[in-house]
């Protein structure tokens, strides 16, 4: 499935919905956004992002499930994403490598942003930023919980 098979208002309906892209106008996410995604399809068992490789993309996923492998425990249940959700943005603003693996479950199609248009979103439409925040920020805490339900606390 390329770009082109997919259609500007399926795009943006689907963009309208993902967390971090709804306060953005019909007009921003043609203009901006649409024109700088790619769109890349995977295989049930494929890695499409390695725990430890350098965060230079934001995926969202348009069809498909994937699981996030959490530390890297191949047998973890993982974590599973529904569509919609948006992975790799850890990565993106902490300059860190990669946390976990991220692997499809089934045939899968992300919509992927590079590090460049990210960035560029983020400096041009505050919206975008402070959702972009509210994201991370539960993630972070989401992440904090489970660290303390698994007895894996740090005195940090």
């Amino acid at each position: 499935m390329s770009l082109l098979e997919i259609s500007s208002r399926v795009l943006l309906s689907f963009l309208k919905r993902v967390e971090g892209f709804s306060s953005l106008s019909d007009e921003d996410l043609l203009s901006l956004v649409l024109p700088m995604v790619t769109v890349l399809e995977y295989e049930k068992g494929d890695i499409i992002i390695n725990k430890g490789s350098v965060g230079d993309t934001i995926f969202i996923l348009f069809a498909g499930k994937v699981r996030i492998e959490v530390e890297g425990k191949e047998n973890s249940p993982g974590l599973e994403l529904k569509r919609g959700d948006v992975v790799g943005e850890m990565a993106l603003v902490s300059n860190d490598p990669r946390s976990a693996n991220v692997v499809a479950t089934s045939s899968v199609v992300m919509l992927i942003l590079d590090v460049e248009t990210f960035q560029t979103l983020m400096m041009q439409n505050w919206q975008v930023c402070r959702a972009f925040a509210n994201l991370i920020g539960h993630r972070v805490l989401e992440q904090e919980k489970r660290h303390w339900k698994s007895g894996n606390i740090s005195s940090e």
